[in-house]
């Protein structure tokens, strides 16, 4: 007889949607891009420099990040953190600071209720 394995309940979370946390970074880092090259094309008319353009950009990677909504949001929005972090986009203060909203984020999530035991009387 094949053993029957139950489902997980719709409300619990097992993890990130890969594909979906790879789409949160595309975009982030393709608002980067667009922001970037935009502003480095102005600087052949000699108004941009490239600290100036990468600061830019930075605003827009981290103003394409997602919202902090839900589980799925939430792991997202790590992910851009996380990743902004470690290409530097985004300085260790500043990370710190979107990874400690994420947090907070997370915390305030409701959280399933556990089955009261009873007594078996």
């Amino acid at each position: 007889m094949p053993k029957i394995i139950p489902a997980e309940p719709a409300s619990i979370q097992a993890g990130p949607d890969p594909v979906r946390v790879k789409a949160a970074l595309r975009r982030c880092c393709s608002a980067w891009r667009r922001t970037y090259d935009a502003a480095m094309a102005e600087l052949d008319g000699g108004q941009y420099d490239p600290i100036f353009a990468a600061n830019d950009a930075r605003k827009s990677y981290c103003n394409a990040m997602p919202v902090l909504n839900g589980y799925q949001s939430i792991w997202d929005f790590i992910a851009c953190a996380t990743y902004g972090i470690l290409i530097e986009t985004i300085s260790a203060p500043m990370g710190n600071q979107l990874l400690d909203a994420a947090r907070i984020a997370l915390a305030a999530l409701p959280r399933d209720r556990k089955p009261t035991k009873r007594s078996s009387k």
